[in-house]
């Protein structure tokens, strides 16, 4: 084999490894870009869902929790559940 020959192989590996990386970071990045696709058009509509539901249930929690307070603070004065008067024949 002359120097060539050889030229033209090692060039023609070359070629070979660059294609096959071209075609590799190609699908990579298009691989990437549909999840960036995805997330703008689907993870991040249900993340502001999901906080918005949070904000209302929060919301409705405050006034349930107040009660349940009140309430345990009222066993506690009374654990019989009524009044001195109540339980007085």
């Amino acid at each position: 084999m002359n120097l060539t020959t050889i030229a033209a192989f090692t060039a023609a590996g070359l070629a070979l490894v660059d294609v096959v990386v071209n075609v590799f970071w190609g699908s990579r990045l298009t691989s990437r870009a549909q999840v960036e696709q995805w997330r703008r058009n689907e993870e991040r509509p249900i993340v502001a869902r999901i906080l918005t539901l949070s904000e209302d249930a929060r919301a409705l929690y405050w006034p349930a929790f107040d009660a349940k307070q009140k309430w345990v603070v009222a066993m506690r004065a009374d654990p019989d559940g009524g009044s001195q008067e109540d339980t007085k024949v």
